[in-house]
């Protein structure tokens, strides 16, 4: 009889409550978050010209696995060729984090290493690392992380080192 009294008066409370407290005009959307993350990537990926395929691929990686535990390796390179001078360009390698960090942020400090030998042997004359960062997350949430706070950070690419590559 007790628990049946509790229950009643937790659901009237409850429905008191919903029915008092109204959001409006001000009311939090997901829809509204995901299109202002879009807006914000679309103005953050600047790249050759601000390529679309880098937005959409940003978005999709954010939606896909955020329950999975990640690790984060960057690298901001300073970039030039005949043609062009860029400073401030961040690469990433992102990697599930299976337990032993230490084996997942060297696995991707290796896909960063190998990608920076593909930029320097094809597109650029001088490739520098000026910093190396590692971070427990997302690549995603570092970049945006880092972007807030660098005005003039540009986004190379967000690598996958969970792919087993092939060595040449």
């Amino acid at each position: 009889m007790k628990t049946t009294i509790r229950t009643l008066v937790s659901i009237l409370c409850l429905v008191l409550a919903t029915g008092i407290v109204k959001a409006g005009e001000e009311a939090a959307s997901p829809v509204n978050l995901e299109l202002n993350l879009k807006t914000l990537i679309k103005s953050s990926v600047t790249f050759m010209n601000g390529s679309a395929m880098n937005t959409e691929k940003l978005v999709r990686k954010m939606k896909e696995n955020r329950n999975t535990a990640k690790v984060c390796a960057c690298e901001i390179l300073k970039l030039r060729n005949n043609n062009d001078q860029f400073e401030q360009v961040a690469v990433f390698a992102e990697k599930t984090n299976y337990g032993d960090l230490t084996a997942d942020y060297k696995k991707a400090s290796l896909t960063l290493n190998g990608e920076r030998k593909h930029m320097k042997a094809y597109f650029f004359d001088v490739v520098e690392v000026t910093q190396k960062i590692t971070a427990p997350t997302d690549c995603l949430s570092l970049y945006l992380s880092m972007k807030s706070s660098e005005q003039v950070l540009i986004l190379y690419d967000i690598l996958d080192a969970d792919i087993n590559r092939v060595k040449q």
